[in-house]
């Protein structure tokens, strides 16, 4: 069975919610991965402890109290009851991993859901069980009802781009694959298209060579979803995508690694250098498998 190839989201997520939440920098602590008792249940969760009597700028933000807990899910990933009902056991999970009794307050504690579709059937299931439904900002959805949680469910394709850009990027629309069906065929490959998105499988392999002129079109089409910056990609790089996207899947696994890795530097370079990524070209070099430079020119 050929293994499927998966965007790490939950790393992209957390630096997403830091740059939207920039503006109280000071003010929040995060943590990226909660365990949640004594004999670790590590889960993808972000937590977000916000300093007392802080107003939250962002939108995204304004439900927040002291603890909050935020879950993201994949394009790829459901959003349904089950996800509502895990997230309600984390938030009580939470509760209770505390030092000392009542450290943590379950009036303190909210909620938060974010996919970039809006879930319909658990919107549904929220109004056939007394929930009230409030979009509140665009793309943001409250869900209230007497003594639960405060709660809020984030659509990420309905989020402003004024407003939100850095988590309206977590898209499925950034992984469709910026080739054609005419640029594999002429470079030897029989594909066939998959899925929602123009995925394909290239059922003859490419060798080195053929994934060369792929490669270079991919890397400009992942440059033109960035803002003010560029992307180059030293030999090592290079020869490492060829090596490692020869198989049936190597078109697709081109445009995985490059976008990875890119939204990686991308991002780090907007959380830890904010004053010159406002006004100077960013340069991302992909050096090597595991190594990439961030660099910024006039």
């Amino acid at each position: 069975m050929t293994k499927e190839i998966r965007t790490q989201w939950h790393p992209a997520f957390c630096s997403a919610v830091k740059l939207e939440l920039i503006e109280n920098k000071g003010d929040l602590d995060y943590e990226n991965e909660y365990n949640l008792n004594s004999k670790p249940i590590q889960i993808d969760l972000l937590v977000i402890k916000k300093s007392k009597d802080v107003e939250i700028k962002n939108e995204i933000g304004k439900i927040f109290r002291g603890h909050n807990i935020m879950e993201y899910k994949s394009p790829k990933d459901s959003m349904n009851v089950d996800t509502f009902i895990k997230a309600i056991a984390y938030a009580c999970l939470y509760k209770v991993s505390e030092v000392h009794l009542n450290d943590i307050c379950l009036e303190d504690i909210t909620i938060t859901l974010i996919r970039e579709q809006k879930p319909r059937e658990l919107f549904k299931w929220f109004t056939k069980h007394g929930y009230e439904i409030c979009e509140k900002y665009p793309g943001i959805f409250y869900v209230n009802k007497d003594g639960n949680f405060p709660i809020q469910v984030i659509v990420s394709s309905r989020l402003s781009v004024e407003n939100q850009k850095w988590l309206t990027l977590l898209s499925s629309h950034l992984s469709k694959v910026p080739v054609t069906k005419k640029d594999v065929t002429e470079n030897g490959a029989i594909v066939e298209l998959i899925g929602p998105f123009p995925y394909f499988i290239n059922f003859q392999p490419l060798d080195g060579e053929q994934l060369v002129p792929l490669i270079e079109k991919v890397r400009r089409n992942v440059e033109k979803t960035l803002i003010n910056a560029k992307l180059v990609l030293l030999h090592p790089m290079i020869e490492f995508l060829k090596e490692n996207c020869r198989t049936e899947y190597g078109v697709r696994k081109v445009d995985e690694i490059l976008r990875e890795k890119t939204m990686q530097a991308y991002m780090e370079a907007a959380l830890t250098q904010t004053e010159l990524f406002q006004i100077k070209m960013l340069i991302i070099t992909l050096e090597s498998e595991h190594d990439y430079k961030i660099e910024f020119q006039e």
